[in-house]
């Protein structure tokens, strides 16, 4: 599903946060003049834990996505006195025709799912004006947080220390998918290759089987 998102032409924003002890939350707030530097230790560390802890596949096509600037990732530190996680889960997905699925909540992929009460509310935008106005909604509020008017979050973009660690794996690898091309060059016969950056179904097939043989095959 990441790479056809990303041969797709597909593009990302993902806020996420830092796991904090209390003792690293309390740290954070009592020193304002070094907030931003504290965070970014604090993210590098996180980011180099994740790293480390993602098996290889998957830590290469997270390192090009992120290389691409497919994936972009914001930083959300809770303010106002909040001194818990920032643990709201929602999200929306557009398709190129403007066709927009809303969700709230989680079905949760951890090993808790099996003895926790879960819930996700998906709303898709064309079925009717009530669902579009919750859609429209989830999407106004992450955009206030992406740009940190959310009075709530202290929203910080992960320096290139913290990322790093995915950028040298990119660096050092081929790029695990297909990138498109807007302006594709080349022969427009029926037996070459499509010019307007798809893929055919048969490239499709393959790639898929590729990823789910963990990059073995011919």
């Amino acid at each position: 599903g990441v790479a056809q998102f990303a041969c797709n032409g597909g593009h990302a924003r993902w806020i996420v946060s830092p796991i904090l002890s209390k003792e690293d939350y309390e740290l954070l707030r009592s020193n304002e003049e070094h907030l931003e530097g504290n965070v970014d230790n604090m993210v590098s560390s996180s980011f180099q834990n994740l790293f480390d802890a993602l098996q290889s596949d998957t830590r290469t096509v997270i390192a090009w996505l992120i290389y691409d600037e497919i994936l972009e990732f914001r930083i959300g530190v809770l303010a106002n006195d909040l001194t818990g996680d920032l643990h709201a889960k929602m999200g929306v997905f557009t398709d190129e025709d403007g066709n927009k699925i809303g969700f709230s909540g989680s079905y949760n992929l951890t090993g808790r799912a099996a003895s926790n009460w879960e819930r996700i509310d998906i709303f898709p935008n064309w079925r009717n004006e009530d669902l579009n106005q919750r859609v429209e909604e989830i999407s106004s509020d992450i955009d206030d947080m992406w740009l940190g008017n959310d009075n709530n979050l202290l929203i910080f973009e992960p320096s290139e220390r913290a990322l790093s660690p995915f950028i040298q794996e990119a660096k050092r690898t081929k790029r695990p998918y297909k990138k498109k091309s807007i302006n594709n060059v080349g022969p427009s016969s029926p037996g070459e290759y499509l010019t307007d950056g798809r893929l055919r179904p048969y490239q499709e097939d393959a790639m898929d089987l590729w990823f789910k043989n963990n990059g073995r095959g011919i």
